[in-house]
């Protein structure tokens, strides 16, 4: 025998909802994609921040040389730890570690600020900074004072944390040469692939 349920029972049967099993399970798989997804998302912005970081100074770097080429003068660009607001355009403290940039054209009057970027900026703070030089002179022809291939790499705080030692970070290698050109490369990447650091470039 059929048992035939009238409409008004079939509706509260449909508005039973969800059984506490049913939301247990959900939410342990809702917890699952969780777990496996915020790690991922943490190494995106860990390398996002790099990169951007990395070609805020290459931005940097051709508007120094830029500058040098149009007013005919040097211009430096130094990585110093003083902080904004205070910077010595005469005798600017640079380091290989510095994290605030500075841009500065020699002009026969004394020295102009032409940019600046403080490690404040942004999340700048939570990127390393290692040069092999603590400036870079561009000359009125556009090329640097540099006698080899400079490096100013840009890594997470802890530098072993790097993919190129086995880290998670994809760290950036800012590259300047002699001749006034600049890139950026990953300097994890394999020898084929585009983003790779030339091999003058290598340390």
């Amino acid at each position: 025998m059929v048992t035939k349920h009238s409409p008004t029972e079939s509706r509260c049967r449909n508005a039973n909802g969800f059984s506490i099993v049913e939301l247990m399970v959900g939410l342990a798989i809702l917890s699952a994609l969780l777990a496996l997804g915020i790690p991922a998302y943490t190494t995106y912005l860990q390398n996002a921040r790099l990169s951007a970081n990395a070609n805020t100074f290459l931005g940097m770097l051709r508007s120094a040389r830029a500058e040098a080429i149009k007013t005919n003068r040097p211009v430096d660009i130094i990585l110093t730890d003083q902080g904004v607001g205070n910077y010595d355009l005469v005798a600017a403290a640079s380091t290989v570690s510095g994290r605030n940039f500075i841009v500065r054209s020699n002009l026969t009057a004394g020295p102009k600020l032409v940019d600046s970027r403080s490690a404040q900026e942004g999340a700048a703070q939570l990127v390393g900074i290692r040069g092999s030089v603590p400036s870079i002179t561009f000359t009125g022809l556009g090329t640097t004072t540099l006698g080899a291939v400079g490096r100013i790499n840009f890594t997470s705080p802890d530098p072993n944390n790097c993919a190129a030692k086995n880290g998670i970070a994809r760290c950036q290698r800012v590259c300047v040469y002699p001749s006034g050109r600049a890139l950026v490369c990953d300097t994890a990447a394999v020898p084929m692939d585009t983003r790779a650091c030339p091999a003058e470039c290598q340390e």
